[in-house]
């Protein structure tokens, strides 16, 4: 297994298997774990590490079937014995392409798989607003990083493999002439040594470049969210500075990193060539006074030559730990600040879930509120007023700006409600559990994503154009050359900002849920086109809650809830 080929190899394009697995992994080692060892991926891994160990240990094998033909076949001239040494020697070259491509198949899948882990509990975070970290950096995260440590894996098969060849080495020299193994063992020992001693700061400065680089990528990923306003504002020139100042910070940490990674390569091939050649040096020596025979040479010649590259695997496993546990401690870092968040008053209950003694989770009772009419789909109580949200009504709720961003927040799931606070259908939403609030409200955040794909992809799979013509984005269909097939670019930045809110009103009320609740709908729109979606909204026929302080909405509610008055 070459010492190098592999790390590349494990390179993503662009880091359980679940969600919450890699939300687990609050320190380095539990991300090692999670990225190599996790739920269900063992097995494949140490079928992986099996095979990598068993082909080396089968090149091992060639220059020991060599030496044995020289000295039981060729030299004493026994074509018999030719023939079983040469079957031998078909056997071992058998193994060993066998057992590299089980290594090899088994890996790959154990890699993506824990790739997949990381990076799903890295997003699953992200999207539930656990984090205040830039898109760009979240982006670097949940994708070299996750990349990054998920290979870890491909640091464990090559070392056992390495470590696996260096012992049947020095267990073959030991029968020949045990001067070799102990040539050997204290070679592997002075370069483990030598090059661990001058590696102390690569980690360090591997930390560091991965850092710099997610920064880089977060400044990078807020120009091109707001090109559109930079230009407008004349900023892009002195955002286009800012952005070569990062650039050249970025560049400067990855150059300090890349000079001490191939500084210490240059000292791992220098120590494992010495090793290599003090073994063939006493190797010849022995052969010369007879110690050994001339099988015996060609095979410890053989194997000095086999197992420098698991010399040199050895050799970088100091930088190698050093690269991954650049991208571990970030992925460590984030997840902590999310479980920091997340374990915020009340945050916790956002699951809806009850654990009991033996950790085991329940749903809780939602059956525990006091019926509401039969007309009615919600009822929400603010400081000891209740608003009756109707079945197909338009209800507007009217507050200062931190009370519409809580309401928001609490319709969403993004804070638990507390009991009697929100009830939906006779069930009281503080025993829903997130998953069953999202069945049945739809609350969208105000500045929901817009997906890289066509408009009707960012809507739903089935288009109704009645909820298009509601929501005014019909007129926008009418404009785009490919019409609803129109590729909105990514972020929908090939749209107007209003022009995105119009397909978010679309993609809602395209949504399958009884309770629809929108936040400031209409702030990019126009006054024409806003009156427009607030008559459209009214003759839905859907439930729907506005949480504005937009007239021209409000006016066309069938029920306005004014909570200004009410004290916080």
């Amino acid at each position: 297994m070459s010492a190098s080929a592999r790390p590349e190899h494990a390179q993503p394009h662009v880091g359980g298997a679940q969600a919450t697995g890699g939300a687990q992994a609050t320190t380095v080692a539990q991300a090692f774990r999670e990225g190599v060892w996790g739920r269900g991926r063992r097995a494949r891994a140490a079928l992986s590490i099996a095979g990598f160990c068993g082909h080396q240990l089968a090149e091992v094998m060639v220059p020991v079937a060599v030496g044995v033909v020289i000295d039981r076949a060729i030299a004493p001239g026994d074509p018999v014995a030719l023939g079983w040494a040469l079957a031998f020697l078909v056997v071992v070259f058998a193994v060993l392409i066998c057992s590299w491509q089980v290594g090899d198949r088994a890996g790959t899948k154990a890699y993506a798989q824990g790739e997949h882990a990381l990076r799903q509990g890295v997003l699953g975070l992200a999207l539930r607003r656990r984090t205040r970290r830039p898109a760009g950096e979240v982006l670097t995260i949940s994708s070299s990083d996750a990349g990054e440590t998920a290979g870890f894996f491909w640091v464990i098969a090559e070392q056992a493999a390495a470590a696996t060849a260096v012992l049947a080495a020095c267990i073959t020299l030991l029968v020949i002439a045990w001067p070799l193994a102990i040539a050997v063992v204290i070679g592997t020992l002075v370069q483990a040594l030598v090059v661990n001693a001058v590696s102390g700061g690569l980690r360090r400065r591997g930390y560091e470049a991965q850092k710099q680089a997610a920064r880089l990528d977060a400044v990078s990923t807020d120009f091109a969210t707001g090109l559109r306003v930079l230009g407008a504002l004349g900023g892009a020139s002195r955002a286009a500075e800012r952005y070569v100042a990062e650039s050249a910070v970025a560049a400067e940490a990855a150059y300090r990193a890349e000079k001490a990674a191939a500084g210490l390569t240059a000292l791992n091939i220098l120590v494992s060539g010495l090793v290599f050649t003090g073994i063939a040096v006493l190797a010849g020596r022995l052969a010369l006074d007879g110690v050994i025979t001339i099988g015996g040479f060609v095979t410890a010649m053989g194997l000095a030559q086999t197992i420098r590259g698991p010399l040199q695997a050895l050799g970088y496993l100091p930088a190698q730990i050093a690269s991954k546990h650049g991208s571990a401690t970030r992925i460590a870092e984030f997840t902590r600040e999310a479980g920091a968040r997340a374990d915020a008053p009340g945050a916790q209950a956002v699951q809806g879930v009850q654990a009991d003694q033996d950790g085991t989770a329940q749903q809780a009772d939602s059956t525990t509120a006091a019926p509401i009419p039969t007309d009615v789909v919600a009822r929400l109580t603010v400081d000891g007023e209740t608003l009756d949200i109707t079945a197909g009504r338009v209800t507007g709720i009217r507050a200062d700006p931190d009370r519409i961003v809580d309401l928001a927040r609490l319709f969403s799931g993004l804070r638990h409600p507390e009991p009697g606070e929100l009830v939906i259908g006779n069930r009281d939403a503080a025993h829903l559990g997130h998953d069953g609030l999202r069945a049945e409200v739809f609350a969208p955040p105000h500045d929901a994503a817009v997906f890289t794909g066509s408009a009707a992809e960012n809507i739903a799979t089935e288009i109704d154009h009645a909820r298009l013509t509601a929501s005014a984005f019909d007129e926008v269909v009418e404009r785009l050359p490919d019409g609803l097939a129109e590729r909105v670019g990514e972020r929908g930045l090939r749209l107007s900002g209003g022009q995105r809110q119009r397909l978010l009103l679309a993609r809602a009320l395209h949504q399958p849920q009884r309770l629809v609740v929108l936040h400031e709908p209409t702030t990019a729109i126009d006054p024409i086109t806003e009156a427009q979606v607030a008559a459209g909204l009214a003759a839905e026929g859907r439930t729907i809650v506005l949480l504005t302080d937009r007239a021209s909405l409000l006016s066309s509610c069938h029920r306005v809830h004014d909570l200004r008055g009410v004290d916080a």
